[in-house]
């Protein structure tokens, strides 16, 4: 355990996919990369990143991870198994594509 919980965790990489989808969708309609980074709350530190990130993902992609990441918050939230199991299989999920 390093200090944060699965449930903290978990809540910062659905805003970061949360994110791309803005982002995508602020793209598809036109906006260039930085525009749609600061329409998506992303600091314009990390505008370049983002705009990297924004070309490697389609929406189809995004929403399957945002749902698997809502699954993974309902079991935190109720059930017996471990958090850290749960956060983990919803990682390794999201990484198997």
């Amino acid at each position: 355990d390093q200090g944060e919980s699965a449930l903290a965790l978990l809540g910062m990489v659905a805003r970061q996919f949360r994110q791309l989808m803005i982002g995508v969708d602020l793209r598809a309609s036109g906006l260039s990369p930085q525009d749609a980074a600061a329409q998506a709350g992303v600091p314009a530190f990390r505008a370049s990143a983002f705009a990297r990130q924004l070309e490697k993902y389609r929406m189809g992609e995004l929403v399957g991870a945002v749902a698997r990441l809502a699954e993974a918050d309902a079991a935190l939230k109720g059930s017996k198994l471990p958090d850290a199991l749960i956060f983990e299989a919803a990682l390794l999920d999201l990484c198997s594509g």
